[in-house]
């Protein structure tokens, strides 16, 4: 990302939905992302008939994805995996560049815990759905690079607590999350899911932040407070320009915008590649899965369902 950028002052409201974009709060050394999503979100969430702490929590996942993904340069897939050993068992997030989501989770059959949330935030709390477990984040550029992987044990309240404690285990660097989840309903009189998030880091380089001859501490402590003042509504309004947020947030201490990286809901499964796989089961596997005939495989992400004849696959005839 260039440190050269236009100021929000000279810019005009722009898409509201189904991005992410970088910013600088200039002479702090703070560097963030806010995010928004709607159709994407909504596609996703909406493929899926999961309990609503589930979906939120999926929702949460997917906002901070876009986070970690326009701060990085890579090209390939970046993937964030929750692991645990409570009623989600598992969840996965990927983002594919330059800007394609997809996601799923999967959690046993019954009824959450009503400790899960969501609380007054909107957020849902990670230990009663995920139980002890970790996060890993993923990064794989191709069979020809070597994948980058970290993982860190769940620790925090909610999701937004467990990336802070990811950045601070792997990378010492502060960083502070404010992000939301909402259903509106939109010009067609459908409920639809909406979410938006803010994501600051200090990005250090003197004892003092530049310009302001006050500590840099001190200069990371004011911007925190400010981000804490955002309301879910500011965050999720598809109406308000992202653009207007952060000069309503950040505009005293000069915020500097870039180039917006835009996102869309898509899955990478195909027909021939689950054929693939199949043919690569024994006989008496593949014929365990015939049923009325037909051997049929969903895709977790995406839900599209693939139906196969057995006797087209080799392994059968």
């Amino acid at each position: 990302m260039s440190d050269e950028g236009p100021s929000l002052d000279s810019l005009a409201a722009g898409d509201t939905q189904d991005l992410v974009r970088p910013f600088a709060i200039e002479g702090l050394d703070i560097r963030g992302r806010i995010v928004r999503l709607g159709p994407a979100l909504d596609q996703i969430l909406t493929a899926h008939d999961y309990p609503e702490p589930v979906s939120r929590l999926l929702g949460e996942a997917l906002l901070v994805l876009c986070q970690l993904a326009a701060g990085l340069k890579f090209e390939g897939k970046l993937s964030l995996q929750l692991r645990g050993n409570g009623p989600v068992s598992m969840l996965i997030a990927d983002f594919f560049t330059p800007g394609t989501l997809r996601g799923y989770a999967r959690h046993a059959a019954g009824t959450l815990p009503e400790e899960a949330g969501p609380i007054e935030t909107g957020q849902v709390r990670v230990a009663p759905l995920l139980g002890e477990g970790v996060l890993t984040v993923v990064i794989d550029q191709g069979p020809d690079t070597e994948r980058y992987q970290a993982v860190v044990a769940l620790e925090g309240d909610t999701l937004t607590e467990v990336m802070a404690h990811y950045f601070i285990q792997s990378e010492q660097l502060a960083t502070a999350f404010e992000n939301r989840l909402a259903r509106i309903v939109d010009a067609q009189g459908q409920e639809t899911w909406v979410g938006g998030g803010l994501m600051l880091q200090h990005m250090p380089r003197s004892a003092k932040a530049p310009g302001t001859g006050e500590p840099a501490s001190e200069a990371w402590n004011r911007s925190d407070l400010l981000l804490r003042t955002v309301e879910t509504h500011e965050l999720t309004d598809p109406t308000l320009p992202v653009d207007q947020l952060l000069y309503r947030l950040f505009h005293e201490d000069g915020v500097r915008v870039f180039e917006s990286l835009p996102t869309m809901a898509g899955c990478r499964c195909r027909a021939e590649t689950v054929e693939t796989v199949l043919k690569s089961y024994g006989t008496e596997d593949l014929s365990d899965m015939v049923e009325d005939g037909v051997i049929t495989v969903h895709c977790e992400f995406c839900k599209t369902a693939y139906r196969f004849d057995p006797a087209t696959l080799d392994r059968l005839t």
